[in-house]
């Protein structure tokens, strides 16, 4: 690797850190209908995720950002909207309109840095350089996500506002975006834009952007659901949470430093495989109740983010123009995703209510009778394109 890139792969691995923003709130979930009495457990879940929704409108009009400010601004300013939540999200957080107020500021700021990241890999990097960097950027987003859930969950033990003060070390990577991520180009911008009528975004990437979408409904049930689940079970409270949260996180970074060895072994059904493993983690929570099992549960469950997204990302990256580079990420890693995490709460809680009553246990069960049903449409699909 080239010394001169290493400055900016830094840099966009410090940025990386704070992709799974969401997560540093799953901890007080509960919490939050506690502090504001009548809110129910679908609203106080819709009051984290609503990020995802903010992220998702900003990811979408992520092309037109990229062209008029370049992706050095995307960067710095996504870091500077973290850094602004996490404190006003501690000193101002009044009532639940402000919940959904910073996760909106969390989301705008999501939506701006990581097209920009996840573009630059593609526009920037050599295909051996995306192989090996790709692993280690999904493995510091679950680093970082396991680190935010971690001390969110250690904050607020004392005060559940307190959680918001982890968004405040975005403050120095914001520095560091400013130094490390070259300028572009005026002409390469007003280029690109005019490239941009000209190019079409494949249809690989609509059906990468598809299966991320499906995946993240079942993904983040854990987060969503995993503090409510040890409240009904009385297994603990935030701190746990957080620690449970942040072994979730762990799996994932774990498994991003083997993603290179398990999709030389799996090739095309390497999302199969990221799919399994959502499944096997909820039948173990829901099949079991001690602590233990909750974090070896969490523990592999995490690990299958670190195989579907960096998989998207090299299958897609000769197929796409540059033109179209970062809103091809970006349906692939914003868009998707977030739309998935956005919709998980009210169609896994509502239909699992219908069907099991108001059972948070229930909610992982459900998620995983559907991984397993996505893994064997994926894998006879996978099948028949051999043939």
């Amino acid at each position: 690797m080239k010394q001169s890139k290493k400055p900016l792969i830094i840099t966009m691995l410090l940025v990386s850190l704070f992709q799974m923003g969401m997560v540093a709130l799953s901890p007080v979930v509960a919490s939050i209908t506690t502090a504001f009495p009548g809110t129910s457990q679908t609203v106080a879940q819709l009051a984290m995720t609503f990020l995802c929704l903010v992220l998702v409108v900003f990811a979408l009009f992520s092309g037109a950002i990229a062209q008029h400010f370049g992706r050095r601004f995307m960067c710095a300013a996504g870091m500077l909207l973290c850094a602004v939540a996490g404190l006003c999200g501690t000193f101002f957080t009044v009532g639940l309109w402000a919940v959904y107020l910073w996760s909106a500021f969390l989301g705008a700021g999501t939506g701006l840095f990581v097209p920009a990241v996840s573009s630059m890999m593609i526009d920037y990097l050599s295909d051996d350089e995306r192989s090996k960097v790709a692993g280690l950027q999904t493995a510091c987003v679950n680093l970082g996500g396991m680190l935010l859930s971690f001390f969110s969950g250690i904050l607020a033990t004392q005060r559940w506002c307190n959680a918001y003060l982890v968004f405040l070390a975005a403050a120095p990577v914001l520095m560091l975006s400013l130094k490390c991520i070259p300028a572009e180009p005026k002409q390469e911008k007003v280029q690109a834009a005019a490239d941009q009528t000209k190019s079409k975004i494949p249809a690989a990437v609509w059906l990468a952007a598809l299966q991320t979408f499906l995946f993240a409904i079942l993904y983040f049930a854990f987060s969503t659901n995993v503090s409510l689940l040890i409240s009904e079970r009385a297994l603990g409270g935030t701190s746990l949470s957080g620690t449970a949260t942040s072994v979730f996180m762990l799996g994932g970074c774990l498994f991003g430093f083997i993603f290179n060895k398990v999709m030389r072994t799996c090739k095309g059904a390497t999302p199969c495989v990221a799919f399994l493993l959502v499944a096997a983690s909820y039948l173990l929570i829901y099949f079991t109740d001690s602590v233990g099992a909750l974090m070896v549960g969490a523990f592999v469950g995490g690990g299958s983010l670190s195989l579907i997204f960096p998989y998207f990302l090299i299958a897609i990256a000769g197929k796409v123009d540059a033109s179209v580079s970062v809103i091809s990420s970006s349906l692939i890693l914003s868009v998707g995703p977030n739309l998935g995490s956005f919709v998980s709460p009210m169609i896994l809680t509502n239909i699992s209510n219908a069907v099991f009553g108001p059972v948070v246990a229930a909610r992982f069960l459900l998620a995983a009778i559907a991984a397993i049903v996505m893994a064997v449409l994926l894998f006879l699909l996978q099948l028949r394109k051999k043939g």
